[in-house]
């Protein structure tokens, strides 16, 4: 889809027209009440509070696709096209289940947010 995107932004910038896509996370209200009753209640959790997936500690709504959706749409996003904008209430900034010792090799994965240093692709200092 992201390649698409960046496809006719290309072809179709000439003519004035932009391209653009919206890639959300969890959506309340979604395909998210298609699935059994206990992965909705999993996903749910996870995301609550402060340790949750998402650093908004909350899902997503179909008005938080529709804002995104609304500004791709207006004027004020005319100079924007080819992006896949990531309407995920920062989910997509996490690091889940990425291990920095030997220790934690073979405990199940738990979301966390991404420390700077990883964030840069830098290594973390020996001890």
């Amino acid at each position: 889809m992201e390649s698409l995107c960046r496809y006719f932004a290309v072809a179709l910038a000439k003519r004035g027209i932009t391209v653009n896509a919206i890639s959300p996370g969890w959506i309340e209200d979604s395909v998210l009440n298609t699935l059994p009753d206990v992965a909705q209640d999993m996903i749910r959790k996870w995301h609550e509070g402060d340790k949750g997936w998402t650093p908004m500690g909350r899902l997503g709504t179909p008005a938080d696709v529709g804002n995104a959706v609304s500004l791709l749409c207006s004027a004020d996003a005319g100079w924007i096209t080819g992006q896949v904008i990531a309407v995920d209430g920062g989910l997509s900034l996490m690091d889940a289940g990425c291990r920095s010792t030997s220790s934690e090799a073979n405990a199940p994965p738990v979301p966390r947010r991404r420390r700077p240093r990883q964030a840069l692709g830098l290594r973390a200092p020996s001890a």
